[in-house]
């Protein structure tokens, strides 16, 4: 069993799947399908870049900043 066979294999069980070149090969070959995937897959990555920045926001909103966060922790440890 070669590397890939075994990667896509431990991916499986995770019910994660890992695509190579060869999975988009046939997407890429021509001008027109290559700038579609390319426009996808940027709009996938901000999709999820906007995501994330949405939780972080809530996550700073609810729990605070490193500053507060590390003098609640302070607080904690010295008994107050």
């Amino acid at each position: 069993m070669n590397r890939v066979t075994a990667a896509v294999g431990r991916s499986l069980k995770n019910a994660t799947v890992y695509r190579s070149y060869t999975t988009y090969k046939t997407y890429c070959e021509n001008a027109e399908p290559a700038a579609n995937t390319a426009l996808c897959l940027i709009h996938q990555a901000n999709y999820l870049l906007d995501k994330q920045l949405h939780t972080l926001e809530e996550q700073f909103l609810k729990d605070g900043g490193f500053t507060e966060r590390l003098y609640k922790i302070r607080k904690t440890n010295r008994g107050f």
